[in-house]
C-alpha cells in the first residue's frame, strides 16, 4: 500500500546558482588559455593540454552534480532518495544510528549528516545544499535511535578517504610523467618531408622564460601556421642564413612528424578532437632544408636538450608521485588501525 508523503527537499537556488556562475567561469578560463597561451616547446604543449583535461573535468563534474543532486522523500515508515539515474529506498527499522560533522572553510562552513545502515553503508547528507533541510531530516531521525559509542568511533577521521584521494592524485603525477619518456636520438628519417614556397618572411616569437620560437606561412599551405619551437630554434646551425636564404617566393622543404603530415598535409587520417578543435592551425616544424637538401636544424642538439628537459620533468613529477604514495601508506594504515577498534567495539 503507497504511504503519505509527509516530507520532500528542496534544492537550494543559492547554491544551484553558485554552480552554475562557477561552470560559466571556468568555461572563460578555459577561453583565455586557448587564445592567450602560445606555446613555444613540447612542455608548453603538454601543459596546455593538461590544463584544458583538468578544467574540462572539473566542468563535467559539476554539471554531473548539479543534474545528481539528492531529492528527499520521507514516508512514514521509509524515504527514498532519487537521483538523475536512479531512486533508492530505505526503510527507518534498517538504520543502525546517526551523527553529524560540522566543517568550515576559509569562506564558508557547513554541516554534514550522517545515516548508518545495518550493513555499514554510510548516507551523507549536507545541510547547505536545501533550503528546508531541518524540516525533512528530523522526520527521518525521529524514527531513529542513536548509537553513542559508535558515533564517537565514526567521527574519527575519514583516512581510508584521504588515502584513496592521495593515490588516485599520485597516480596523476607518475601519468604526467609518462609523457616525458622519450629518450631517442632524433634523426632525419624520423620525419616527414615536403616542398612548398614561402609566403612571407620568417617572424621570430617570443614566449613564455624569454624562448624564442620561428613562424612562417606557406603558400601551398595557407590555413596553417608554420611553427619552429624553442628546442630546434635554438638549435639552428646559423638563423641570420636560414632566415636570409628563405625569402618570400623561395622553395623550402620541410620535415614534420609523420602523424601532422598524414593528418594535415596528405590528409589520409581524419583530426581528433585536439586537433580540430586546441591545435588545428599550427603545425610544428622539426627540420628545415634548402634546395640542396641542406639541413639547417642540429637534430643531435635537439635531442640533447629534450633529453635534459624530460629527466627533469620526470624527477619533478615522480617526487610528488612518491610523496603522496608515501602520505597514502599512513592514511590506510591509519585506516586499518581504526577498523581494528571498530571490530573490537562491535565484539564489546
Amino acid at each position: 500500500m503507497e504511504q503519505k508523503l509527509i516530507a520532500r527537499s528542496q534544492k537550494s537556488e543559492f547554491i544551484t546558482m553558485i554552480i552554475i556562475l562557477g561552470i560559466i567561469m571556468i568555461l572563460g578560463f578555459i577561453y583565455l588559455i586557448n587564445i592567450n597561451f602560445k606555446t613555444s616547446n613540447s612542455f608548453d604543449e603538454n601543459s596546455k593540454i593538461a590544463s584544458f583535461l583538468a578544467l574540462g573535468s572539473i566542468v563535467i563534474y559539476l554539471i554531473f552534480h548539479l543534474l545528481n543532486q539528492k531529492r528527499i522523500f520521507v514516508y512514514e515508515n521509509y524515504f527514498e532518495i532519487k537521483r538523475l539515474f536512479k531512486l533508492k529506498r530505505y526503510h527507518f527499522k534498517d538504520i543502525k544510528t546517526h551523527y553529524s560533522e560540522y566543517f568550515e572553510g576559509k569562506y564558508n562552513f557547513w554541516t554534514e549528516y550522517y545515516l548508518v545502515l545495518n550493513n555499514e553503508v554510510k548516507i551523507t547528507f549536507i545541510d547547505s545544499e536545501y533550503v528546508n533541510f531541518n524540516e525533512f531530516f528530523k522526520k527521518i531521525t525521529a524514527n531513529i535511535k542513536q548509537d553513542t559509542k559508535l558515533n564517537a568511533l565514526l567521527k574519527q577521521p575519514n583516512f581510508l578517504k584521504y588515502g584513496i584521494i592521495t593515490i588516485l592524485i599520485s597516480g596523476v603525477f607518475f601519468y604526467f610523467s609518462s609523457f616525458f619518456y622519450d629518450f631517442d636520438i632524433l634523426k632525419n628519417n624520423r620525419f616527414k618531408y615536403f616542398t612548398a614556397t614561402m609566403q612571407d618572411e620568417m617572424i621570430v616569437g617570443h614566449g613564455s622564460k624569454n624562448s624564442k620560437y620561428l613562424l612562417f606561412h606557406l603558400k601551398e599551405y595557407p590555413s596553417y601556421e608554420f611553427k619552429i619551437l624553442s628546442f630546434y630554434y635554438y638549435n639552428i646551425n646559423n638563423k641570420a642564413e636560414l632566415i636570409s636564404n628563405f625569402k618570400p617566393g623561395e622553395k623550402i622543404i620541410v620535415g614534420i612528424d609523420k602523424e601532422d603530415y598524414d593528418k594535415k598535409i596528405s590528409c589520409i587520417t581524419p583530426l581528433n578532437l585536439v586537433d580540430q578543435y586546441l591545435r588545428y592551425s599550427t603545425i610544428h616544424v622539426k627540420q628545415l632544408m634548402d634546395k640542396n637538401k641542406r639541413s639547417y636544424i642540429d637534430l643531435k642538439g635537439v635531442s640533447d636538450d629534450e633529453i635534459e628537459n624530460n629527466y627533469m620533468g620526470i624527477g619533478f613529477f615522480s617526487i610528488f608521485g612518491i610523496v603522496l604514495i608515501y602520505v597514502a601508506f599512513g592514511n590506510f594504515r591509519s585506516y586499518y588501525k581504526l577498523s581494528s577498534k571498530a571490530d573490537h567495539l562491535k565484539k564489546v
